[in-house]
């Protein structure tokens, strides 16, 4: 979910744009109605645990997908 916040609510209630963005949404600043700025979270490497649990989750390729990876790095292979 994101946010839309004035630059007066920024100024009047920072910590609340804070909050959010600490919750990993974006915030979008208006000024009169219009887009201003765009607040997104810093990215933050996965931990190990975060990645063996996406590991385990993962589903895996169906042979059509394999085939058009394959075919993609051999292309990409090609243009080197």
């Amino acid at each position: 979910m994101d946010m839309e916040a004035t630059l007066t609510e920024l100024q009047r209630k920072a910590g609340r744009v804070a909050e959010a963005i600490a919750r990993r949404e974006n915030v979008r600043l208006t000024r009169h109605g219009e887009t201003i700025a765009e607040i997104q979270p810093r990215r933050r490497a996965m931990t190990g645990a975060e990645f063996a649990r996406a590991w385990r989750n993962r589903k895996p390729l169906g042979k059509e997908t394999a085939n058009e990876i394959a075919t993609a790095l051999k292309q990409l292979d090609k243009a080197a």
